[in-house]
């Protein structure tokens, strides 16, 4: 099979690194045992793809364990950046690290089999925390999961119309809410939105 014809420069928005088992094990108790997908595989399938750069994303069965992630972007020298798991136990040393090996972003896990943090307001003490850093957060749920974590969405917009924040970006997320808001009416919280920015 050809490989598919993609534009220059084109990215991989959102891939995950498993192992390899020797280096970097899931815990026995992990939300999930997957299968096998270490950073060298990645290089050949973006290869033949034509993809030169992504964004690694933090597998929830690893955790706030980040080894996997630090050393493929590592191994990337600045093909990759990375979104990693954090909670209110990671230390802000932890979050200049990360930042200094390229995340830029943050993976908060709305979907109920998987870890992580659920209250608005420890998540939004969290979204505070990621500001200095300009991070981004990537929410990973079902709508009827997420609409508690959105439920301020228009206010936080208000608020950044108000700022030194560029208009056009603004216009953009309010487009964005407006279908969120309508797809969720539609969905009863049914079916799944993915989001990434």
């Amino acid at each position: 099979m050809d490989a598919p014809s993609l534009p220059q420069r084109a990215w991989d928005c959102h891939t995950h690194i498993y192992g390899p088992w020797d280096r970097y094990p899931v815990a026995s108790d992990a939300a999930y045992q997957p299968a096998p997908a270490p950073y060298t595989a990645l290089l050949q399938l973006h290869g033949r793809l034509g993809i030169g750069h992504g964004v690694l994303v933090q597998a929830a069965c690893y955790g706030r364990d980040h080894g996997a992630l630090l050393a493929a972007l590592d191994a990337g020298a600045g093909r990759y950046c990375g979104v990693a798991l954090i909670d209110a136990h990671t230390s802000d040393a932890e979050l200049r690290l990360l930042d200094a090996a390229g995340v830029r972003g943050a993976r908060l896990n709305f979907v109920g089999h998987l870890p992580g943090e659920r209250d608005p307001a420890r998540l939004r003490g969290l979204a505070e925390r990621l500001r200095p850093l300009g991070w981004h957060l990537l929410l990973h749920g079902t709508p009827k999961e997420l609409l508690p974590a959105l439920d301020n969405l228009e206010r936080a917009l208000a608020h950044a119309a108000d700022g030194d924040a560029d208009p056009v970006l603004i216009d953009g997320l309010r487009l964005v809410s407006r279908e969120l808001l309508g797809a969720l009416a539609r969905s009863r919280g049914e079916v799944p939105i993915g989001f990434s920015g």
